[in-house]
């Protein structure tokens, strides 16, 4: 194992998160809503701790609208909701740009894509939908909170995409760390990786395991050992996932003393 590599993509998991921090500053910035800087951090990292024990890290709004004043926790839902979704559509996106570069059209890749045109639509359209209008006095306030900067949700997008590029080349550069070729081709596998990762439901721990079963099946054609593979995915996990996690804890324990 190459320890350089290791430790660069240890240093990136900085870069990996300002970009989500910026997704977090959107939110508050579109919902009006001011925090302190502390309060801003702290609520930052509660919603990495409640987004690893959630489905699909999507609970991470549990964790932060803690930290906002209640009359704002529900627009801190919907958009952070809103940011979740528009890394939801960039890691589909740009899977299946991966997948047309090295492997042909099959049928298969026709419900992903599917997927992402009805994604991409309700995506900017989703708080015109009459019907639950009409349904939920909530949801009217969507409608207003959205519209306050037109930006937001491409902003979003923007973020999305910088932080999909950072942390699939940290997973390079940890399969590189493995044995495994510094390539184009190997940064468009790990593409895929993430994004039948992302189609396939998970219960918690940023889905620990379903990663690593999946890994070693897009990444056979590198012609890694099994385990480089299973242990290269779980340094990833360790790295962007359990770190953060348990340096929020450490944060939010000492910001609340």
């Amino acid at each position: 194992i190459k320890l350089l590599p290791c430790i660069l993509a240890l240093l990136l998991v900085v870069v990996n998160y300002y970009f989500e921090y910026k997704k977090w500053q959107l939110t508050l910035n579109q919902s009006n809503t001011s925090l302190s800087r502390s309060a801003e951090i702290q609520s930052f990292f509660a919603g990495i701790i409640t987004g690893m024990l959630t489905p699909n890290m999507q609970g991470n709004f549990i964790g932060r609208i803690y930290y906002t004043p209640r009359i704002k926790r529900v627009s801190i839902i919907l958009l952070t909701l809103v940011g979740n979704f528009g890394q939801f559509i960039t890691t589909i996106l740009m899977g299946l740009f991966a997948f047309f570069f090295y492997q042909e059209l099959s049928f298969q890749l026709w419900i992903p894509i599917a997927l992402l045109v009805l994604a991409i639509f309700s995506y900017f359209n989703f708080e015109k939908i009459n019907y639950f209008q009409k349904k939920w006095k909530w949801y009217k306030r969507l409608n207003f909170v959205m519209m306050e900067d037109r930006s937001f949700r491409w902003l979003i997008l923007w973020f999305s995409f910088l932080r999909n590029l950072v942390f699939s080349f940290q997973f390079l550069l940890v399969l590189y760390a493995f044995g495994a070729e510094f390539s184009w081709y190997t940064y468009l596998l790990i593409w895929t990786i993430y994004l039948y990762t992302t189609l396939s439901p998970s219960l918690f721990l940023g889905k620990l395991v379903v990663r690593e079963s999946i890994a070693v099946l897009v990444l056979a054609p590198l012609g890694l050992p099994v385990w480089n593979v299973i242990f290269a995915s779980l340094l990833i996990w360790v790295i962007n996932l359990l770190l953060p996690t348990l340096t929020g804890l450490f944060i939010c324990k000492r910001i609340s003393r």
